[in-house]
Protein backbone atom coordinates (compact mmCIF):
# COMPACT_ATOMS: atom_id res chain seq x y z
CA UNK A 1 0.00 0.00 0.00
CA UNK A 2 1.30 3.31 0.82
CA UNK A 3 4.73 3.81 2.10
CA UNK A 4 4.66 5.55 5.53
CA UNK A 5 7.66 7.71 4.55
CA UNK A 6 5.87 8.72 1.41
CA UNK A 7 2.74 9.49 3.36
CA UNK A 8 4.70 11.53 5.87
CA UNK A 9 6.48 13.44 3.08
CA UNK A 10 3.12 14.09 1.43
CA UNK A 11 1.67 15.29 4.75
CA UNK A 12 4.65 17.62 5.26
CA UNK A 13 4.34 18.86 1.68
CA UNK A 14 0.60 19.36 2.20
CA UNK A 15 1.24 21.29 5.45
CA UNK A 16 3.81 23.50 3.67
CA UNK A 17 1.41 24.17 0.80
CA UNK A 18 -1.38 24.94 3.26
CA UNK A 19 0.93 27.37 5.10
CA UNK A 20 1.93 29.02 1.79
CA UNK A 21 -1.74 29.29 0.83
CA UNK A 22 -2.50 30.91 4.19
CA UNK A 23 0.42 33.35 3.74
CA UNK A 24 -0.78 34.16 0.21
CA UNK A 25 -4.30 34.68 1.54
CA UNK A 26 -2.93 36.96 4.29
CA UNK A 27 -0.98 38.93 1.67
CA UNK A 28 -4.07 39.10 -0.53
CA UNK A 29 -6.12 40.43 2.44
CA UNK A 30 -3.38 42.96 3.23
CA UNK A 31 -3.29 44.12 -0.42
CA UNK A 32 -7.10 44.40 -0.48
CA UNK A 33 -7.02 46.49 2.69
CA UNK A 34 -4.34 48.75 1.23
CA UNK A 35 -6.36 49.07 -1.99
CA UNK A 36 -9.45 50.00 0.04
CA UNK A 37 -7.38 52.60 1.90
CA UNK A 38 -6.02 54.04 -1.34
CA UNK A 39 -9.54 54.02 -2.85
CA UNK A 40 -10.82 55.93 0.20
CA UNK A 41 -7.96 58.44 -0.06
CA UNK A 42 -8.67 58.97 -3.76
CA UNK A 43 -12.37 59.34 -3.09
CA UNK A 44 -11.71 61.93 -0.35
CA UNK A 45 -9.25 63.76 -2.61
CA UNK A 46 -11.85 63.73 -5.37
CA UNK A 47 -14.47 65.13 -3.00
CA UNK A 48 -12.10 67.88 -1.88
CA UNK A 49 -11.24 68.63 -5.51
CA UNK A 50 -14.92 68.83 -6.40
CA UNK A 51 -15.60 71.17 -3.47
CA UNK A 52 -12.58 73.29 -4.40
CA UNK A 53 -13.69 73.53 -8.03
CA UNK A 54 -17.19 74.51 -6.94
CA UNK A 55 -15.72 77.19 -4.65
CA UNK A 56 -13.50 78.49 -7.45
CA UNK A 57 -16.49 78.58 -9.81
CA UNK A 58 -18.56 80.52 -7.27
CA UNK A 59 -15.69 82.91 -6.59
CA UNK A 60 -15.10 83.40 -10.30
CA UNK A 61 -18.79 84.07 -10.90
CA UNK A 62 -18.89 86.52 -7.99
CA UNK A 63 -15.79 88.38 -9.19
CA UNK A 64 -17.23 88.52 -12.71
CA UNK A 65 -20.45 90.00 -11.36
CA UNK A 66 -18.51 92.56 -9.31
CA UNK A 67 -16.36 93.50 -12.30
CA UNK A 68 -19.44 93.79 -14.52
CA UNK A 69 -21.16 96.00 -11.94
CA UNK A 70 -18.06 98.21 -11.77
CA UNK A 71 -17.95 98.47 -15.57
CA UNK A 72 -21.61 99.53 -15.58
CA UNK A 73 -20.87 102.17 -12.91
CA UNK A 74 -17.88 103.43 -14.88
CA UNK A 75 -19.90 103.58 -18.10
CA UNK A 76 -22.62 105.54 -16.28
CA UNK A 77 -20.01 107.88 -14.80
CA UNK A 78 -18.43 108.39 -18.25
CA UNK A 79 -21.87 109.08 -19.73
CA UNK A 80 -22.59 111.65 -17.00
CA UNK A 81 -19.19 113.29 -17.53
CA UNK A 82 -19.86 113.38 -21.28
CA UNK A 83 -23.21 115.06 -20.68
CA UNK A 84 -21.58 117.57 -18.33
CA UNK A 85 -18.87 118.30 -20.92
CA UNK A 86 -21.52 118.80 -23.60
CA UNK A 87 -23.43 121.17 -21.31
CA UNK A 88 -20.23 123.06 -20.49
CA UNK A 89 -19.46 123.32 -24.22
CA UNK A 90 -22.94 124.72 -24.86
CA UNK A 91 -22.59 127.12 -21.94
CA UNK A 92 -19.15 128.23 -23.15
CA UNK A 93 -20.51 128.78 -26.66
CA UNK A 94 -23.43 130.77 -25.26
CA UNK A 95 -21.10 132.86 -23.07
CA UNK A 96 -18.83 133.44 -26.05
CA UNK A 97 -21.80 134.53 -28.15
CA UNK A 98 -23.07 136.77 -25.35
CA UNK A 99 -19.57 138.24 -24.92
CA UNK A 100 -19.34 139.03 -28.62
CA UNK A 101 -22.83 140.57 -28.53
CA UNK A 102 -21.89 142.58 -25.45
CA UNK A 103 -18.68 143.79 -27.11
CA UNK A 104 -20.63 144.83 -30.20
CA UNK A 105 -23.18 146.63 -28.01
CA UNK A 106 -20.35 148.31 -26.10
CA UNK A 107 -18.71 149.39 -29.38
CA UNK A 108 -22.05 150.71 -30.65
CA UNK A 109 -22.65 152.55 -27.37
CA UNK A 110 -19.12 153.97 -27.49
CA UNK A 111 -19.71 155.22 -31.04
CA UNK A 112 -23.04 156.70 -29.99
CA UNK A 113 -21.36 158.33 -27.01
CA UNK A 114 -18.64 159.80 -29.25
CA UNK A 115 -21.27 161.15 -31.65
CA UNK A 116 -23.23 162.64 -28.79
CA UNK A 117 -20.08 164.16 -27.30
CA UNK A 118 -19.08 165.52 -30.71
CA UNK A 119 -22.55 166.97 -31.16
CA UNK A 120 -22.47 168.56 -27.75
CA UNK A 121 -18.98 170.00 -28.32
CA UNK A 122 -19.29 171.08 -31.94
CA UNK A 123 -23.01 171.46 -32.21
CA UNK A 124 -23.28 169.40 -35.34
CA UNK A 125 -23.91 165.68 -35.75
CA UNK A 126 -21.14 163.44 -36.92
CA UNK A 127 -22.15 160.60 -39.19
CA UNK A 128 -20.25 157.40 -39.00
CA UNK A 129 -19.07 155.72 -42.08
CA UNK A 130 -21.11 152.84 -43.34
CA UNK A 131 -24.32 153.81 -41.49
Amino acid sequence: MKDPANAQASAIKLAELTQEIEELENHRQSILQRLDGVRLLLQNAGNRTTKLRASVDLLSEHLTELAFAEVIKLEDEIRKIGLAINKNDRDASLISFETESFEESMNDAEEDFERLAQFMIEGKPRFTRGH
